[in-house]
């Protein structure tokens, strides 16, 4: 068997580079194989390093199916990944590998992230591609409408599920690794088969996972020996000196430069000082909180241009297949550190050069975004461990033993200062799966009553809520939709390209704070404008609602769109900067 996967995997390698390449056949692939083909294998850990070619090797066996090079197993296969960049991403990648196999007209790649679209897919599709946010909301039925919201579990119970850069669902509280335990149980009670991989999975995060299933549970861990094979990088940490004037030391140096900030506004902060300065490199800004569009042309832009510069946040850790010959990231978890450093140097005989600058402020700022107790230990173990971490970037036993030291069970214990409250939450979804499964067909209305408090926090601590930022038709009514409470207009594809290319995502604490970047005023009063699609009557639904008038109506729903106030959403010289400032207020 093993003999013919290795023919299909070469097969779909090419059909992505359409050139002769060589290929390397790592020891895991097998071993990955041979589990998944077990009837009473249930769930597989893989710990692989990134470049080592994770996403073709999972790919394979389902393909295979349709060279009948093995029995038909599973009706489809869902990748998941943290954000809608990966999404974007994979699905470029795998359709484009699709579309030159000789199974191109029996295969159909879909992507959904919840967007709004003329017709939803339901997580249809051979191959899915999909976040953990749709996946989660959509099997426990949160996001589903009319009375089709226990269609996908039918999908979701014959599938290959595939839960890809787990490791970037960590928080300084511990919440979503755990939380993450019970999702993967309620897809195994479900019946698919899952496949949770990382280049730096901590061992905790195992654990929680392991330790949640039950023991008629069949579970494997596969800790890659194979070694990445890239090129030369040299590490260096710059305690003196701020990153603007390492940037100025190297930018005469040529080649692409990555410069990676831990928040938005240090990084567009560093993106205008660099912009007036840099005349020879075209400097870039990515980040999170950019129009759906604009992120996803400079995400294209960053692919193909030469001699840039980068400047990211955290969305640059994973996914983007782009080599860099310079890294300046600021200090990190060494988790973190590692996905960065992992940027540069990605083809072998090449070289790169990576600065962590770790300055006394460049570390304040540094503790306010990942906690104090996690850049402390990162500081240590690069102060102890030096050689290992430029071993990690291409040996998975080399990065577990930096990250398991970073997310000890001893830290982990003194971050989860809520612990009462997330031990409730946790709990509540287990009892949210088991109500589902054994009262299938309980309306996700009574349900989320029932589970109001957990249906917020399914995924993460606080919740993401998507605004649309208005131009055209929507620009023009606004004013209009705040005096009447209430517009509809009919469903067209212009609209909803207009829609969807104008999202922004952003991350909340609670549902129960309003941001002002959603608030507009009008004759002295405050509104936020709710913006629905309603498939059955195929409109779009834009209402207002007094702040302080319709207070409870005012709740923020996972569900909605809402229009993002434009004042909140800045420019320099027409070049989008985003959503910057991400103020909260109580109704």
């Amino acid at each position: 068997m093993c003999t013919k996967l290795w023919s299909i995997l070469e097969d779909i390698v090419k059909a992505r580079h359409k050139s002769s390449i060589k290929i390397i056949k790592y020891q895991y692939m097998e071993e990955l194989w041979k589990l998944l083909t077990k009837d009473d294998v249930n769930l597989v850990i893989l710990k692989a390093p990134t470049g080592i070619g994770k996403t073709e090797a999972v790919l394979t066996p389902y393909i295979a199916q349709f060279f009948n090079a093995m029995d038909y197993k599973w009706t489809s296969l869902i990748h998941v990944l943290p954000t809608r960049s990966l999404v974007n991403y994979m699905y470029d990648r795998i359709s484009s590998q699709i579309r030159n196999l000789d199974i191109r007209n029996k295969i159909v790649v879909t992507i959904d992230y919840g967007d709004p679209t003329i017709f939803k897919p339901y997580l249809e599709g051979d191959i899915v591609i999909t976040t953990y946010d749709t996946l989660i909301y959509t099997m426990y039925g949160f996001r589903s409408w009319g009375k089709h919201y226990r269609l996908p579990l039918g999908k979701i119970s014959t599938s290959l599920i595939v839960l890809d850069e787990v490791q970037l669902l960590q928080d300084i509280n511990w919440y979503s690794p755990r939380a993450l335990a019970r999702h993967v149980s309620f897809l195994l009670d479900l019946g698919a088969q899952v496949i949770v991989m990382s280049a730096t999975i901590p061992s905790i995060i195992i654990r929680e996972i392991t330790d949640r299933m039950s023991k008629d549970i069949a579970i494997e861990v596969i800790e890659c020996k194979d070694k990445a094979v890239r090129g030369n990088i040299r590490i260096e940490v710059s305690h003196n000196k701020e990153l603007y004037r390492i940037v100025e030391e190297y930018i005469d140096l040529g080649g692409d430069i990555l410069i990676v900030s831990n928040t938005v506004y240090r990084a567009t902060e560093i993106y205008r000082k660099l912009k007036s300065i840099i005349k020879d490199h075209e400097v870039i800004l990515l980040h999170a909180r950019l129009r759906r569009r604009i992120r996803a042309e400079r995400e294209k832009l960053i692919k193909t241009k030469k001699n840039v510069i980068v400047i990211s946040t955290q969305v640059i850790e994973a996914g983007l297949d782009r080599n860099f010959d310079l890294l300046i990231t600021e200090i990190s978890p060494i988790d973190s550190l590692i996905q960065r450093i992992g940027r540069i140097a990605r083809k072998p005989y090449t070289k790169g050069r990576a600065i962590i600058v770790a300055s006394r402020k460049e570390i304040e700022l540094a503790k306010t975004v990942y906690g104090s107790i996690f850049i402390t230990k990162s500081l240590d173990i690069i102060r102890k461990h030096m050689d290992l971490l430029h071993k990690a970037i291409i040996d998975v036993k080399a990065s577990s033993k930096l990250i398991d030291e970073q997310y000890h069970p001893e830290i982990i214990n003194k971050t989860t200062s809520l612990q009462t409250s997330l031990t409730t939450l946790i709990e509540s979804i287990d009892s949210l799966a088991i109500n589902i499964l054994n009262n299938i067909f309980m309306s996700p209305k009574d349900l989320e009553f029932m589970y109001r408090n957990v249906v917020k926090n399914l995924v993460r601590l606080g919740i993401e809520i998507k605004v649309v930022y208005p131009i055209g038709r929507l620009a023009e009514i606004i004013n209009d939709v705040i005096k009447r409470g209430r517009y509809e207009f009919g469903i067209d594809a212009n609209l909803m390209n207009n829609i969807v290319e104008n999202i922004v995502s952003l991350s909340l604490r609670s549902l129960n704070r309003i941001p002002q970047f959603i608030m507009f005023t009008h004759n002295g009063y405050t509104y936020i404008l709710s913006l629905d699609i309603n498939y059955k009557k195929r409109k779009v639904i834009l209402q207002s609602y007094n702040v302080r008038r319709d207070i409870g109506k005012c709740i923020l729903r996972i569900n909605k769109f809402y229009i993002l106030n434009p004042e909140f959403y800045e420019f320099i010289d027409d070049y989008d900067l985003g959503i910057i400032r991400v103020a909260e207020m109580r109704p």
